[in-house]
């Protein structure tokens, strides 16, 4: 046939197919090489894990790159001074964050007020008066003791005040100051007071706040461990410092690295569980476990491979091994179920079968690993670096593994071949004879067996189950016109929770629900939400005597004020603050603005002047509060509307509070994710288009990729699983299962001989429902474990891993069978537009496979129950001897066979040429 009549697709997989085969010949006649060569490689990379760099700061990790607000606090730190720790207010941040250390005490008793005696003495003796004394060296000091916020409050004249009915709440000005308003809402909650004035009876939450030095994380940790130790009677005491996010967070995901030892553990025992099946000869239990060994070395020689490059590790990729032992396996099943397909040749070598085996699993797992690859690539294009390093790992990983099974693996099964055909036991290795009806039930089962003769002779239950069950399921007529409705309606309830799901990451999700951390950020957000100080910054020199400027200046923060969320009675400004004092008398601005910050330092760090004329400001900071925002959106909400307002000013101001790269990330995941995940899904759909060329197919594939996506989406937001960077790198992996899940079932139904659609789905489904099954539950037995774990890394994933598997699985073993028995191509070839024979007797796309011996071929039942046989089948460019290929199923590839039924009456056998040597050939489509 010319070569220009093969369809492309068909060339790159004949090619890849004979590569495989070749070498799959090879690892069968050398397998302790390759195995020695396997091991110390992958261990030596393992190695590479000493030097792992683990990051784990959340302003790195969650953050978007390059963002906006990262930019303008960068900016701002070049023009501003930093704050200074004796004057500072929350007002004083401007490009970062101050180290504190903050104490909530509660009153346990609702009847019993933080202002009674027995109550504050022990708050003050046990806990204030010690960080005062134990801690001074480790706090900012303002006349010798440590700058403390909220402490006054159980100062014993502050209290008497209160015993007085002297105290308002929430605005209180002190008569004994300098006749200024405080907001005790920050440092005082849970307060009952008098509904006609005010005044404060009782309260019972407060909050006590400590400036910590920059340089001491191993006092603030001594902070920590400190406090853990102090039991009080009459409050309960949470606590944290500006470390504890860090700490907690890599000790909620590091902690439970461990459960991985017990997830191999459990996928070992599912293996060998699916793959015990016939006697004590032919049982695949101790290839299963090399099988997942060769899945943790590639695992292992990856993270080694990448730590030794100096790539950091994001602890949120400790859940790369549990994702990788999933595909690890299915891989293995992959090629067990192209093992089994050679049993039927009772002559063949073993190396012959090995390399049979790699010729067609060969194909399918560098398929979906290449689909796999290129979905996590692409998802290392995403603008937060935990998706990046996770996609990076975990696509390197993928290829990894992928070379330990074409290497490792490989060689064992070589192995596994060798002690199977020579008759010898599982355990003992010792040779056995075949079972007798006079032996013992015991003695014929333990010491009896023989090599299978028939793919399905060690098959076990679980392999046999699905096969028989699902087919007879679908092909029942209220199953096939009622599921397309049922689909349609899932699909619109999913569409339902991914228009409603909720955007962000809260950090308190991040640590461990039993952390100090935790409980600390509870409390404080029930009793103390955040209220937001947002700063415009002024940048450039602007002459603010002038009344122009001072106005313009006055109508920015009138404009922010309008804002419904902003508190219109609340600004801390220096302009207006000297405007309205009695420094301010308009005939020298630089004298008397310098006369009042002496008076006035809170204001010093908000003001820039000029290092070679002190006259003139450069850059001037005035800014507002928030009220209290609850969810997150809202929060990034706030900072686009307080941008316009900095846009609309005809000063050139800069908005800025050190949250909104925070808030960045509330704006950046959804279109991130929807970036991210459309790429991989048009990528993969143009290697579909590659290796699916019938349109039908590739528009099936694509459509049931869609509907898993939005399902999970949709679900998500049901099972309270909010859309961020962590459920984003989920969602970039479920890409590759779909495409997994849907290329088995269309594969197997192109691969067919049956002429009619119904008997082709039916075909599909029988040979496509097992691997897709055993495929799907290994992986999740891999995640079953995190479903213990207390970290929210963890046990996201692991309900993610659930969402897609069941709506992986259900798609492909139901939806898309039913869609192809509707629909479905009736027969031809690869591209559905051609019947199976050429008028000269050719097939097109016919492939090659490796040389194996003459024998009989055994007859084998059909799925549609004809009898199935291979007429004869010859090897390409070996001349005129005849081989054996396997029969169709699975991810296996197939060969055209010949049916007996009505619908496949038998083909001719053609000699086709080859250059100069004349040879047969299997003609098929292998997919």
């Amino acid at each position: 046939m010319p070569c220009c009549q093969v369809p492309f697709h068909q060339m790159v997989k004949t090619s890849v197919s004979r590569v495989l085969g070749g070498y799959g010949q090879f690892v069968g006649r050398h397998p302790i090489p390759f195995i020695v060569v396997s091991i110390v490689v992958m261990g030596g990379l393992a190695a590479g894990i000493t030097q792992l760099t683990t990051e784990n700061d959340p302003r790195v990790l969650y953050y978007p790159r390059d963002n906006r607000a990262s930019k303008e606090r960068e900016q701002l730190g070049k023009i501003f001074l930093p704050y200074n720790h004796i004057e500072y207010t929350d007002f004083s941040v401007v490009s970062y964050a101050p180290l504190e250390a903050t104490l909530i005490f509660k009153v346990k008793d609702s009847s019993k007020s933080l202002f009674d005696d027995d109550v504050a003495q022990e708050i003050t003796n046990s806990v204030l008066n010690l960080v005062d004394t134990e801690h001074k060296f480790n706090c900012v000091l303002r006349n010798n003791s440590c700058v403390e916020y909220g402490r006054q409050f159980m100062r014993d004249a502050f209290r008497n005040l209160v015993k007085s009915g002297l105290v308002t709440y929430p605005k209180w000005t002190d008569p004994s100051g300098d006749g200024s308003t405080q907001d005790l809402s920050d440092y005082l909650a849970d307060v009952v007071v008098n509904k006609s004035n005010n005044v404060i009876l009782s309260a019972r939450v407060l909050q006590v706040r400590y400036l910590m030095l920059y340089s001491s994380h191993y006092y603030k940790t001594l902070f920590v461990s400190q406090m853990r130790t102090i039991q009080l009677t009459y409050a309960e005491m949470y606590y944290e410092t500006s470390d504890s996010v860090d700490d907690e967070l890599t000790k909620a995901v590091e902690g439970d690295t461990t459960l991985f030892v017990g997830a191999m553990l459990l996928v070992i025992a599912y293996s060998c569980l699916v793959t015990v099946g016939g006697n004590i000869v032919s049982t695949r239990a101790l290839l299963a476990v090399a099988g997942v060994l060769a899945t943790a070395f590639g695992i292992a020689g990856a993270v080694g491979f990448l730590s030794l490059l100096g790539q950091d590790f994001a602890i949120i990729n400790f859940v790369v091994p549990f994702l990788l032992l999933g595909i690890g396996v299915d891989d293995m099943f992959l090629v067990m179920s192209s093992w089994s397909e050679t049993f039927q040749q009772s002559d063949m070598s073993v190396p012959e079968r090995v390399g049979i085996t790699l010729t067609f699993a060969g194909v399918g797992m560098t398929v979906t690993s290449l689909t796999d690859f290129l979905a996590f690539m692409i998802g290392y294009s995403s603008v937060f670096f935990s998706v990046r390093s996770f996609c990076l790992y975990a696509g390197v990983a993928v290829l990894f593994v992928y070379l330990s099974h074409l290497t490792l693996f490989t060689a064992c099964l070589s192995l596994h071949g060798r002690r199977v055909y020579d008759s010898r036991h599982f355990l003992t290795c010792r040779k056995v004879e075949p079972r007798q009806p006079e032996h013992s039930f015991m003695y014929k089962y333990l010491c009896r067996g023989e090599p299978p003769r028939q793919p399905r002779d060690d098959e076990s239950v679980c392999e046999r189950f699905p096969r028989l069950l699902i087919p007879k399921l679908v092909k029942l007529r209220v199953v096939l016109y009622s599921v397309p409705v049922l689909f349609a309606a899932l699909l619109a309830v999913s569409l339902y929770g991914a228009v409603h799901i909720e955007q962000g990451l809260n950090f308190k999700d991040l640590v461990l629900r039993s952390s100090y951390y935790y409980d600390y950020i509870t409390t404080k957000n029930e009793y103390f939400p955040d209220r937001i100080p947002i700063g415009f910054s002024i940048i450039g020199e602007h002459n603010y005597a002038d009344v122009n400027v001072q106005q313009q200046v006055k109508d920015l923060l009138k404009a922010a004020k309008a804002d419904g969320d902003i508190q219109a009675d609340v600004e801390h400004c220096w302009l207006t603050a000297f405007l309205n004092s009695t420094f301010f008398q308009n005939v020298s601005l630089p004298l008397e603005l310098r006369a009042f910050l002496a008076q006035n330092p809170v204001f010093t760090a908000d003001i820039v002047v000029d290092p070679n004329n002190s006259s003139k400001i450069v850059a001037s900071k005035c800014s507002v509060l928030s009220g209290s925002l609850d969810k997150q959106y809202d929060q990034a909400d706030l900072m686009i509307r307080m941008r316009a307002v900095a846009e609309n000013s005809p000063l050139p101001v800069i908005v800025f509070q050190i949250d909104f790269e925070l808030f960045e990330q509330y704006l950046a995941t959804l279109p991130a994710t929807l970036q991210t995940v459309g790429c991989a899904v048009v990528a993969i759909v143009v290697v579909c288009m590659l290796l699916l060329p019938h349109p039908f197919m590739v528009a099936l594939t694509t459509l049931n990729i869609i509907m898993i996506i939005c399902n999970i989406f949709g679900f998500m937001y049901f099972w309270g699983i909010t859309l961020s960077s962590i459920t984003m790198i989920h969602l970039v992996m479920s890409v590759g299962f779909s495409v997994d899940f849907s290329a088995h079932v269309c594969s197997a139904y192109l691969m067919s001989n049956f002429g009619t659609r119904q008997k082709r789905a039916y075909d599909a489904i029988t040979h496509a429902a097992s691997p897709i099954l055993n495929g799907g539950i290994s992986s999740l037995v891999g995640v079953l474990l995190l479903f213990t774990s207390e970290a929210y890394v963890f046990y996201t994933f692991f309900k993610i891993m659930v969402l897609v598997m069941i709506f992986g699985i259900m798609n492909s073993v139901v939806f898309l069978p039913v869609m192809l028995t509707l629909f479905g191509p009736e027969q031809g070839t690869a591209s559905g537009d051609e019947p199976r024979e050429q008028g000269n007797g050719e097939v097109p796309g016919e492939v090659p496979v490796p040389m194996v011996k003459n024998g009989p071929i055994p007859e084998r039942s059909g799925s549609d129950g004809n009898s199935m046989r291979i007429e004869s089948i010859t090897v390409a460019g070996t001349g005129s001897k005849n081989g054996v290929a396997p029969m169709s199923g699975g991810k296996t590839g197939a060969f055209e066979e010949n049916s007996h039924g009505k619908d496949n009456p038998p083909t001719k056998k053609d000699n086709v040429s080859v250059g100069s040597r004349s040879s047969n050939k299997i003609s098929g489509s292998l997919v």
